[in-house]
């Protein structure tokens, strides 16, 4: 057997508030699920989800418990010419762009923080090598 597609990605906000303003407003991302212990928002095939850390590490829960105390990563897929425009549009909302990375086969990487500070990057679908698909069919 083989895992070959992530369903679900993970990442960690105490302030759900900030985080909703930040994947939904900035970003653009559907939200499609909102409690007091996450967010949740769907994407292409995949789906991101912001928990709040101090209730997804509690014991106890109908699930295992879960969290993190330091920094998440996630990274979008873009065209180069759509990381330009992720850029004008996070400089437009005052997200300060963290770092404009030149790639070594071309092309460039986009990072920004979310209000939690994980890292967010807008990457080419070239970045790891092969020639990846994507579609805009979103996951239902």
């Amino acid at each position: 057997m083989k895992a070959n597609h992530i369903f679900e990605t993970v990442l960690y906000c105490e302030d759900l508030g900030a985080a909703k303003h930040f994947y939904a407003n900035i970003l653009g991302l559907d939200l499609f699920r909102e409690t007091e212990l996450y967010l949740g928002f769907r994407l292409l095939r995949s789906i991101l989800l912001i928990f709040n850390p101090k209730l997804s590490a509690e014991k106890d829960r109908p699930i295992p418990s879960h969290g993190t105390n330091s920094y998440g990563h996630i990274a979008f897929v873009a065209s180069q010419e759509e990381i330009w425009q992720w850029k004008d549009h996070l400089e437009k909302h005052g997200i300060e762009i963290e770092k404009l990375h030149n790639l070594e086969n071309g092309g460039s990487s986009l990072y920004v923080r979310d209000p939690a500070g994980n890292s967010v990057e807008f990457t080419l679908p070239t970045i790891w090598g092969g020639n990846w698909n994507f579609t805009s069919e979103r996951f239902k």
